[in-house]
């Protein structure tokens, strides 16, 4: 991956730098590098305070700061992707803009999607913000459908803070960082609902953990099934448990005799906290879904049931590749279809009612998925509430995306390892142009 720049960029510069003294505090503590990235200091210089690179080199963060003048913070966001787009980073195409706040102090965080010179896809954040006269930038990029960084990059970003602001703000911060305060808690990422127990992560995707003196709770996500079957019915099954990533999980079965998948058709809310000395998965119900056993880079792997124990004996859910339960699809997992899941936004406005929206899909990993919308001033979005049925099929030497309608959802134009991460739309444009969806989460 091509090394980042180094320094603040030089228009930049000349707008928002002035001759102040250094900062006596080290403000790179703030932001914390993903477990197991490199934190590079040889990097930091001039107005880089903090570089964090990925094991895998396939993602990476950035925090700039300049003292000196205030800058408006979107016109500054405008400027830096500008800029950084003509050198090659992949900020070609906003996705969406939420405003927040760093401990306290007004923050706007952009979403992107582009390429870099060498052709590789990116996902994208950027942060401006400013406190105690100094102007902050947050970057960070992962490559598309690498998932595991994305998350990570996110989880830096949404824990980052100001040391040495005071009490009365950072509690602020706490309810509402970066990502969406100031908004209806809605990101472009899911139909998340704003939260009233200072969860740091409410407007994200990754809605459950808690900020705790700089260490967060690990985050959960993907598809669970059990170590041992249960029987009820007449009939041996597995249990399900699908974590969507937007702060719900699914509970379903997997019949042992046929393979056949039912999952449920209603999404429980759920939240993860500590209990003691265990950090526990709960949904408001009258038994604990899970009591964490293990996790790999901050990430849930395995947990064992509070609620089900058949035969008097502990069962235990382990994190499984969502593919493996051939989930979303009716063909096998021999099949060469590719698969698909997750948020994608579309790359263009639309108008209608008044006012400009872009246009939403979520892709459940059932087999169904709903359509939604996000409002491009206000940033609320607003999701369907009635899921449909969707098939992905070839026709000709493409694959399509379809749900039985007048028109064909999307035409397939990238994968990445037989996953959908960009289609076509065959049912809207936008001014007579075509309308692309990208997979931002």
């Amino acid at each position: 991956m091509k090394h980042t720049c180094k320094t603040l960029l030089l228009f930049i510069i000349t707008i928002i730098f002035s001759a102040s003294p250094l900062l006596a505090t080290d403000m790179s503590q703030g932001l914390q590098c993903p477990p197991g990235w490199n934190d590079n200091r040889a990097a930091r210089g001039n107005d880089l305070i903090k570089q964090c690179i990925s094991p895998a080199q396939d993602a990476a963060i950035e925090l700039y700061a300049a003292p000196g003048q205030e800058v408006p913070l979107g016109a500054l966001l405008d400027m830096w992707a500008r800029e950084m787009t003509q050198r090659g980073l992949p900020f070609q195409n906003k996705v969406s803009e939420v405003p927040g706040q760093v401990s306290g102090y007004p923050a706007v965080t952009r979403t992107y999607s582009g390429q870099t010179r060498d052709g590789n896809r990116f996902d994208s954040h950027l942060v401006a913000s400013r406190y105690n006269g100094v102007n902050y930038v947050f970057q960070g990029f992962a490559l598309k459908g690498h998932s595991q960084a994305w998350h990570q990059l996110r989880n830096s970003m949404n824990t980052w803070y100001y040391p040495g602001a005071g009490q009365q703000n950072y509690n602020q911060q706490q309810g509402g960082l970066p990502l969406g305060a100031g908004s209806s808690g809605n990101t472009p990422y899911g139909n998340q609902q704003a939260s009233s127990n200072n969860n740091p992560y409410a407007n994200t995707p990754y809605s459950t953990q808690q900020h705790t003196t700089g260490n967060s709770l690990p985050t959960i996500s993907g598809t669970f099934i059990t170590d041992q079957k249960d029987y009820w019915a007449g009939q041996y099954y597995y249990r399900i448990y699908r974590f969507n990533g937007d702060g719900t999980l699914t509970t379903g079965t997997k019949n042992v005799a046929n393979g056949k998948i039912q999952m449920d058709k209603k999404n429980k809310r759920y939240r993860i906290s500590k209990s003691g000395n265990n950090i526990v998965l709960s949904s408001g119900g009258s038994c604990t879904e899970g009591y964490v056993t293990d996790t790999e880079n901050n990430q849930i792997r395995r947990f064992k049931s509070g609620c089900y124990s058949p035969g008097g004996k502990a069962m235990y859910f382990k994190k499984i590749p969502d593919n493996s339960l051939n989930m979303g699809q009716s063909n096998t997992s021999a099949s060469p279809y590719p698969k698909i899941a997750g948020t994608f936004i579309a790359d263009k406005k639309d108008y209608w009612g008044g006012s400009y929206h872009y246009r939403m899909y979520l892709f459940n990993g059932d087999g169904t998925f709903t359509s939604g919308e996000k409002n491009a001033a206000s940033g609320k979005v607003k999701m369907s509430g009635s899921p449909r049925r969707y098939k992905v099929k070839k026709s000709g030497k493409s694959y399509v995306v379809t749900s039985g309608g007048s028109c064909t959802e999307g035409f397939v134009t990238d994968l990445d390892r037989n996953m959908i991460i960009r289609f076509k739309s065959g049912c809207y444009t936008s001014g007579g142009k075509a309308m692309y969806f990208d997979l931002v989460q």
